[in-house]
Protein backbone atom coordinates (compact mmCIF):
# COMPACT_ATOMS: atom_id res chain seq x y z
CA UNK A 1 0.00 0.00 0.00
CA UNK A 2 1.55 3.52 -0.77
CA UNK A 3 2.63 5.68 2.26
CA UNK A 4 0.27 8.32 1.74
CA UNK A 5 -2.84 5.77 1.91
CA UNK A 6 -0.91 4.24 5.34
CA UNK A 7 -0.65 7.57 6.55
CA UNK A 8 -4.37 8.72 5.92
CA UNK A 9 -5.41 5.61 7.52
CA UNK A 10 -3.32 6.32 10.58
CA UNK A 11 -4.56 9.84 10.48
CA UNK A 12 -8.60 8.99 10.52
CA UNK A 13 -8.14 6.57 13.20
CA UNK A 14 -6.48 9.11 15.46
CA UNK A 15 -9.01 11.68 14.43
CA UNK A 16 -11.95 8.88 15.01
CA UNK A 17 -13.13 9.32 11.84
CA UNK A 18 -13.83 6.87 8.65
CA UNK A 19 -12.25 7.31 5.24
CA UNK A 20 -16.14 7.78 4.32
CA UNK A 21 -16.60 10.67 6.53
CA UNK A 22 -13.28 12.42 6.14
CA UNK A 23 -14.23 12.14 1.92
CA UNK A 24 -17.39 13.94 2.89
CA UNK A 25 -15.87 16.56 5.22
CA UNK A 26 -12.95 17.08 2.58
CA UNK A 27 -15.78 17.58 -0.14
CA UNK A 28 -17.52 19.92 1.94
CA UNK A 29 -14.62 22.07 2.50
CA UNK A 30 -12.98 21.85 -0.84
CA UNK A 31 -16.86 23.47 -2.35
CA UNK A 32 -17.04 25.79 0.44
CA UNK A 33 -13.48 27.23 -0.67
CA UNK A 34 -14.61 26.86 -4.11
CA UNK A 35 -17.53 29.05 -4.22
CA UNK A 36 -15.37 31.76 -1.93
CA UNK A 37 -12.46 32.05 -4.85
CA UNK A 38 -15.33 32.50 -7.13
CA UNK A 39 -17.20 35.11 -5.37
CA UNK A 40 -13.24 36.81 -4.66
CA UNK A 41 -12.05 36.30 -8.18
CA UNK A 42 -15.21 38.60 -9.05
CA UNK A 43 -14.63 41.30 -6.80
CA UNK A 44 -13.21 44.74 -8.16
CA UNK A 45 -10.61 46.34 -6.50
CA UNK A 46 -12.64 48.79 -4.95
CA UNK A 47 -14.15 45.14 -3.54
CA UNK A 48 -11.41 43.75 -2.18
CA UNK A 49 -10.64 47.46 -0.20
CA UNK A 50 -14.42 47.21 1.66
CA UNK A 51 -14.11 46.83 5.20
CA UNK A 52 -16.21 45.53 7.75
CA UNK A 53 -15.87 44.82 11.56
CA UNK A 54 -15.07 41.70 12.00
CA UNK A 55 -16.67 40.30 15.64
CA UNK A 56 -15.19 36.45 16.85
CA UNK A 57 -12.63 35.40 19.70
CA UNK A 58 -11.45 38.44 21.27
CA UNK A 59 -11.84 42.68 20.09
CA UNK A 60 -13.65 43.18 17.11
CA UNK A 61 -11.73 44.25 14.02
CA UNK A 62 -12.01 46.47 10.97
CA UNK A 63 -10.68 44.42 7.98
CA UNK A 64 -10.85 44.84 4.58
CA UNK A 65 -11.48 42.11 2.57
CA UNK A 66 -8.01 41.50 1.33
CA UNK A 67 -6.79 41.40 4.94
CA UNK A 68 -9.64 38.97 5.87
CA UNK A 69 -8.75 36.83 2.69
CA UNK A 70 -5.01 37.28 3.53
CA UNK A 71 -5.75 36.31 7.10
CA UNK A 72 -7.57 33.18 6.48
CA UNK A 73 -5.10 32.09 3.93
CA UNK A 74 -2.29 32.18 6.22
CA UNK A 75 -4.47 30.17 9.23
CA UNK A 76 -5.08 27.20 6.73
CA UNK A 77 -1.75 27.06 5.54
CA UNK A 78 -0.93 26.52 9.20
CA UNK A 79 -2.86 23.29 9.57
CA UNK A 80 -1.66 22.36 6.17
CA UNK A 81 1.43 22.21 7.33
CA UNK A 82 0.40 20.89 10.79
CA UNK A 83 -1.41 17.78 8.56
CA UNK A 84 1.68 17.47 6.40
CA UNK A 85 3.82 16.91 9.30
CA UNK A 86 1.41 14.45 11.11
CA UNK A 87 1.02 12.23 7.95
CA UNK A 88 5.27 12.50 7.60
CA UNK A 89 5.48 11.41 11.34
CA UNK A 90 3.22 8.45 11.20
CA UNK A 91 5.63 5.00 11.11
CA UNK A 92 5.17 3.32 7.35
CA UNK A 93 3.69 0.09 7.52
Amino acid sequence: MPRELIATDQVLAFLGETPSQFASSLEAFMTQRRRLLEVLARLSPDGWTRSATVLGGGSPLALTVHRYASRLARHERTHWRQLAKTAASLPQG
